[in-house]
């Protein structure tokens, strides 16, 4: 793809990270990550055409913010959607509306955006396994 966008909270930045490092020196796009704070920020290895965009929530709940959506909605999307590549790991919420917001309201197609939810706000590991993949998954 020749624009990238990366979006994720804390579980997401492992994958984020290792897709930054695996990146050509050309590639262009964003990653936006959501933190509690400035501490928690981390060195990441990027290509200069990619902008990393941290996201404090402070004293907020990890999964009880909007910033990953805000962020994504504020950004300017190349014209041509067809070179977007896009790739989300966050809470439950945030990848539902990052997910819809990609596919419905940008017009991405589902082929371009790689999404995972690694944990639903609220539900315990049992509760999740107990549930199913419906608990995370759309």
């Amino acid at each position: 793809a020749a624009w990238s966008l990366l979006a994720g909270d804390e579980t997401g930045l492992p994958g984020i990270a290792r897709i930054l490092e695996g990146m050509p020196a050309t590639a262009r796009g964003v990653a936006l990550i959501e933190v509690a704070g400035p501490a928690e920020e981390q060195a990441l290895r990027h290509p200069p055409g990619v902008e990393i965009r941290w996201l404090h929530r402070g004293a907020a709940a990890p999964g009880g913010t909007r910033l990953l959506l805000e962020a994504t909605r504020g950004l300017t999307l190349p014209q041509d959607r067809a070179e977007i590549f896009c790739w989300i790991g966050a809470e439950y919420a945030a990848f539902r509306d990052l997910r819809h917001h990609l596919l419905r309201e940008a017009g991405l197609s589902a082929g371009q955006c790689v999404a995972f939810s690694h944990w639903r706000r609220g539900m315990s590991e049992e509760e999740i396994a107990a549930a199913g993949a419906s608990a995370i998954t759309p």
